[in-house]
């Protein structure tokens, strides 16, 4: 048995770390060393409101979470949600990796729409993903070299073809897809256990067991 904390969670928060406004660089120097050079990142202000949401929302549902009563349906209710998280946020990832061969990269109708999409992950994420994080553990065992090889696979190809600025954002995107499928797949057959910062709760509250 390999006890691990979701990887999900970590990998959805990433992507809202890395830049995803681009713009033409103007230094010629760039253009003649190579085209997927031309665009650079940038940060905005989207970013740090996401952040800052994610925070707010997150830690009095993290600390709920852990205070939790230890009743029977406690991992029920955690699946249960996290179906709706995990599913959402491979929808935001297949969609963003689609926007990005539909539109130049520093298209601003991609932008507004990528950034536009994250923002449900955020919510969701803070709602139940960190929760979920603090206080269970997944089963990994073998599935997770499979997820990783696709991983692997799939963003390989997809960096080379398209501008090097998607790289920090297509790497996780590719991860929440097949880490995605890998946590739906665990918690359907039930890989899914109680998490450190719950069994420390639960033994402060019954110290007897």
């Amino acid at each position: 048995m390999t006890l691990f904390v979701s990887v999900y969670p970590a990998v959805s928060i990433f992507q809202l770390l890395v830049g995803n406004r681009f713009v033409f660089s103007t230094d010629p120097q760039i253009s003649k060393i190579s085209q997927q050079l031309k665009f650079i990142s940038q940060y905005d202000y989207p970013q740090i409101i996401y952040l800052a949401l994610l925070i707010l929302i997150a830690v009095p549902r993290i600390a709920n979470a852990i205070k939790a009563p230890d009743e029977p349906q406690r991992l029920e209710k955690h699946k249960k949600w996290m179906v709706y998280v995990v599913n959402y946020g491979i929808f935001q990832a297949v969609f963003c990796i689609f926007m990005s061969f539909l539109y130049d990269a520093d298209d601003e109708t991609r932008y507004i729409i990528t950034t536009v999409s994250q923002l449900p992950t955020v919510i969701l994420i803070a709602c139940f993903g960190l929760p979920y994080f603090f206080t269970c553990v997944i089963d990994y065992n073998w599935p997770i070299i499979a997820a990783l090889i696709a991983t692997i696979l799939t963003s390989f190809p997809l960096i080379h073809f398209q501008p090097n600025c998607y790289a920090f954002l297509i790497v996780p995107w590719c991860f929440m897809i097949y880490f995605g499928l890998l946590e739906l797949y665990l918690m359907h057959v039930d890989r899914i256990y109680d998490g450190l910062f719950h069994e420390i709760n639960r033994l402060e509250l019954d110290p007897l067991e």
